[in-house]
């Protein structure tokens, strides 16, 4: 009877950590639906440094292909970036157009900064 018990306890456990991994595959991939459908570039960069999420936007405009989930946002972010990865904020010229560049701290449960860049008036040249 015991030996029962432990393996409907095992098989609770299991389905219930299969549930919770669905659930939290599903909300990833829900958030990326979001914040694909912003349309200005969003990008994520983790506190290691490494690229978390970059919306269809950010990916268009840096001609960023592929899986480039957990690289190092050094590898794929233009030089002007690496202000951003510090905090700052300022104007920035790419793809032949100024945008104002923004970075936030993210400190909840998701760690290390936000970045959006917003076109500015008379963006192109």
């Amino acid at each position: 009877m015991n030996q029962r018990l432990q393996t409907l306890l095992s098989a609770q456990r299991e389905k219930n950590e299969r549930e919770k991994n669905e659930r939290e595959v599903g909300s990833r991939e829900a958030a990326q639906e979001l914040l694909d459908a912003v349309p200005v570039p969003v990008f994520g960069v983790d506190d290691e440094g490494l690229l978390v999420f970059a919306n269809a936007p950010a990916q268009a405009l840096l001609g960023l292909e592929g899986d480039l989930l957990g690289r190092p946002a050094t590898e794929l972010l233009p030089q002007t970036f690496q202000h951003l990865l510090q905090g700052a904020s300022m104007p920035v010229m790419l793809a032949r157009r100024r945008w104002w560049a923004m970075s936030q701290l993210l400190s909840g449960k998701a760690r290390g900064r936000l970045m959006v860049l917003l076109p500015q008036a008379g963006a192109s040249t």
